[in-house]
């Protein structure tokens, strides 16, 4: 289990300290080599909610880069609700918005939400959903302006204006840079990658060579990955809880073993 984490600027920084890096050329990508390793690595977040306010220019809004998915969209203090086709996305009536949607990005926010339609088991970032929603759910819903997503631009049915969107993204530190585990392995494995990136890229590394640094991430990452997913004793006991039920009382497809008590599984040995 991840408790700690850190700016993954410190392993740029344990990169340069240790190449006596000074090449302008090689810092630029490092960020990059950093996020590809972080995406080989197989880490899961739990993503951070964040609000912007972008400018509206002839119909199109620019997104933010580092979107993971959109939470709301606010115009003139009235919530945007996506639109269902590639039709205008303005109108005289009272439009409507349906669950059918097929943009990249779209919010789980278009519709009223009700206990019963959605609960913590229908969205990964609960805690999150339940502050993006407590912030936008009681805004008014626009009678006749929707959204389209179109690549990195999100097209609304006004020409000018300004628009507030909440949406989710990978927690960054103040400069930019995803935070990764507070592990060891985790971090040296990065290290290890973006020293084989640049000797792929040129660099004259004059003690290792590219072979050897690849290899080091091979064994580190799989060390990290092993060591980051190997459940605690808590989550081992609640699992044999769980997967030892004897007698399905009726309750565990509709409440998802929420409701009944499980008690302790060695009353069954």
């Amino acid at each position: 289990m991840i408790i700690n984490w850190v700016t993954s600027g410190q392993v740029m920084a344990r990169v340069v300290r240790n190449t006596r890096l000074s090449d302008d050329t090689y810092l630029e990508d490092i960020p990059d080599w950093i996020g590809e390793a972080i995406l080989k690595l197989k880490t899961r977040y739990s993503l951070q909610l964040n609000c912007v306010d972008l400018p509206v220019n002839m119909c199109q809004v620019k997104m933010p880069c580092g979107i993971e998915g959109l939470a709301a969209v606010l115009y003139e203090g009235k919530r945007i609700l996506p639109s269902v086709s590639d039709g205008p996305l303005i109108s005289s009536g009272n439009a409507q918005g349906t669950t059918s949607f097929d943009n990249a990005y779209h919010s789980i926010l278009y519709a009223p939400c009700t206990p019963h339609n959605l609960d913590e088991t229908s969205v990964n970032n609960w805690p999150e959903y339940v502050k993006s929603s407590s912030l936008v759910e009681k805004c008014e819903v626009h009678p006749s302006i929707r959204y389209r997503v179109n690549y990195n631009k999100l097209e609304i049915g006004a020409n000018y204006g300004t628009v507030t969107l909440y949406y989710w993204s990978i927690p960054k530190d103040d400069l930019g840079f995803p935070m990764i585990p507070d592990h060891e392995d985790y971090k040296t494995a990065i290290y290890w990658y973006v020293r084989s990136m640049m000797i792929g890229a040129g660099y004259p590394d004059r003690v290792f060579n590219f072979q050897y640094c690849d290899q080091k991430w091979e064994i580190l990452a799989n060390r990290a990955i092993n060591d980051i997913n190997y459940p605690t004793v808590d989550e081992v006991e609640e699992s044999l809880i769980l997967n030892n039920r004897l007698v399905d009382i009726g309750t565990g497809w509709s409440e998802f073993f929420s409701v009944a008590s499980e008690g302790n599984y060695d009353n069954f040995r």
